[in-house]
């Protein structure tokens, strides 16, 4: 009874074994297939914790090397931020009317070496004030239009532009008989002289206001000078020659004193804006009075545009 009992409970497992779907073969096969796999797995993270490792970690010599080569860069920086004390000087301008007075080189050379000796700022390029040092140059040479200075991007010299004014006049002051100025379109004066200028083709004006010419100080006034620029273009434009033009004492105008001519032209210096219609009412009663045969002995009066008085 008990054998049959036994019998049927170890066929049960037999069958039991049979029907279950892990074997003894696969059980291990999977355990060995897990284990292999997490080894693996372990290994690559260690190599990967260990590339990792050596890159962060450079070697000591290529730390020395980098290093070296920052301190290069920085010393190379440093060197190309000093300055020379003795910069280039560039002069620019035309030279048909600079030569008249005195625009010398070695001047404006000597006089820039000294500003840039004279302060320690001025040896670096981030230190200089490059205007403070121009507007130094203007003021010690009033001839000068226009003074700047310009830093090398990779250098030591700075240079050294100066631009000399150019003259529009030549001014006799009634009360500095002795001497003659050269004027600027700005009405400053940019020099003085005791003998004759040079041959030039500049506008000679007599000064009979009692105005005092100084170098450097502006006398005259802008508008004033363009027109009389003015006159002396279109007149030139038309062949008539000028001997003098004054400004007489105590009043606003200017008289052209004309080659040939007993008579001198009277133009209004207050009504600048009508200068061309001026000038135009003159020639047109030129040309009257040639057609006519009349001549005036004193001037012709054209400081009213439209009008025309003739003595």
């Amino acid at each position: 009874m008990f054998k049959k009992k036994t019998q049927k409970n170890t066929s049960k497992r037999q069958r039991l074994d049979k029907l279950s779907p892990r074997s003894k073969n696969y059980s291990y096969y999977e355990s060995r297939s897990e284990g292999e796999s997490k080894e693996r797995i372990r290994s690559e993270d260690r190599k990967q914790i260990e590339r990792t490792f050596l890159i962060r970690r450079k070697p000591s010599y290529q730390r020395v090397v980098n290093l070296l080569i920052l301190l290069l860069i920085l010393a190379f920086v440093a060197y190309d931020l000093v300055l020379t004390s003795t910069p280039k000087v560039v002069i620019t301008g035309n030279t048909n009317t600079t030569n008249l007075f005195s625009v010398s080189q070695l001047k404006y050379q000597t006089a820039a070496d000294k500003l840039f000796a004279r302060s320690i700022y001025a040896r670096t390029k981030v230190t200089i004030n490059t205007s403070s040092i121009a507007q130094q140059l203007e003021k010690e040479f009033p001839e000068l239009a226009s003074a700047s200075i310009s830093l090398p991007l990779i250098g030591h010299q700075p240079t050294v532009t100066v631009v000399p004014a150019q003259p529009a006049l030549i001014v006799s002051s009634q009360n500095q008989s002795s001497v003659s100025f050269l004027v600027t379109t700005d009405g400053r004066v940019l020099a003085s002289r005791k003998t004759p200028w040079p041959k030039n083709t500049l506008p000679k004006v007599i000064d009979q206001t009692g105005i005092s010419y100084i170098v450097g100080r502006t006398t005259m006034s802008p508008s004033d000078i363009s027109f009389i620029e003015l006159v002396y273009d279109q007149f030139l434009a038309k062949s008539i020659t000028i001997t003098s033009m004054t400004l007489p004492a105590q009043s606003r105008e200017l008289d052209v004193y004309i080659s040939g001519e007993p008579y001198y032209v009277q133009f209004n210096l207050e009504d600048n804006a009508d200068a061309t219609q001026q000038i135009g009412t003159y020639f047109a009663t030129r040309q009257y009075l040639i057609n006519n045969k009349i001549t005036p002995a004193q001037y012709i009066d054209a400081m009213v545009v439209g009008r025309v008085y003739y003595k």
